[in-house]
């Protein structure tokens, strides 16, 4: 799974509150895995966990061999939160692996990095394991998800983007050197496999940018620009 940052040693983190964003609403159903109300684009605060473990367990097979297994559908923001329960850190990026598992980066306080396997249905930890394809890039943008004034973290940027996007979430990254989580979606409720929608949430500031592909033609039919943040501002 790709790893986009973060930093050994971690600190309490201080939520930066979200910003309004652009006047875009999508409306419908969430594909029929999680039954939602339309949602539109607010932004709330949240926190990240906290983490740390050294163990591999491996609880996969339960997907397959246990159909009753209790619960309903948990959403990015509660498996990052789960996932840090289990292994203490910093989480720094998410994946969605075949519609039924969360799979969470995390880089422990230790200075491991660590994925850690959340079931979608559930929320049960399915795996932990040690991942230590982390480079100097990624170190170097850890850093800044730590310290008092570290903004937005994962989890805030799961639920923001939740809030916002009425589908569902296939992966959140840092970008631009950490300064930005990038969230893709596995789907948006109403839209073709092949209309990308992306939401950008600025680590400092909460502002958000939605980038549509429907919206991306060229005209400027709401006086404004395909691309605005929140308050007309560019990212």
């Amino acid at each position: 799974m790709k790893r986009n940052v973060i930093i050994a040693g971690l600190v309490a983190v201080t939520v930066v509150g979200g910003a309004a964003v652009a006047g875009t609403a999508f409306a419908g159903d969430d594909g029929g895995a999680t039954p939602a109300a339309p949602r539109t684009l607010n932004t709330a605060d949240g926190d990240d966990g906290r983490d740390d473990d050294s163990r591999d367990d491996d609880n996969r097979d339960a997907l397959r061999t246990d159909s009753r297994a209790g619960g309903g559908w948990i959403s990015a923001e509660q498996a990052v939160k789960r996932a840090l329960e289990a292994v203490p850190g910093v989480a720094h990026g998410l994946d969605l692996d075949d519609n039924r598992v969360w799979e969470v980066d995390v880089l422990t306080r230790d200075g491991a990095w660590r994925q850690v396997d959340v079931a979608r249905k559930g929320g049960q930890i399915l795996r932990t394991e040690r991942d230590d394809d982390g480079d100097d890039d990624d170190l170097s943008a850890a850093r800044s998800l730590t310290g008092r004034q570290s903004g937005v973290t994962l989890a805030d940027a799961a639920r923001i983007a939740d809030e916002r996007v009425p589908g569902t979430i296939g992966e959140i990254e840092l970008e631009r050197a950490g300064t930005v989580w990038k969230v893709e979606f596995e789907d948006v409720d109403g839209r073709d496999d092949d209309e990308d929608v992306e939401l950008w949430i600025d680590r400092a500031s909460g502002d958000v940018t939605l980038n549509d592909d429907r919206d991306d033609d060229g005209r400027d039919d709401d006086g404004r620009d395909d691309h605005d943040t929140d308050g007309g501002r560019d990212d």
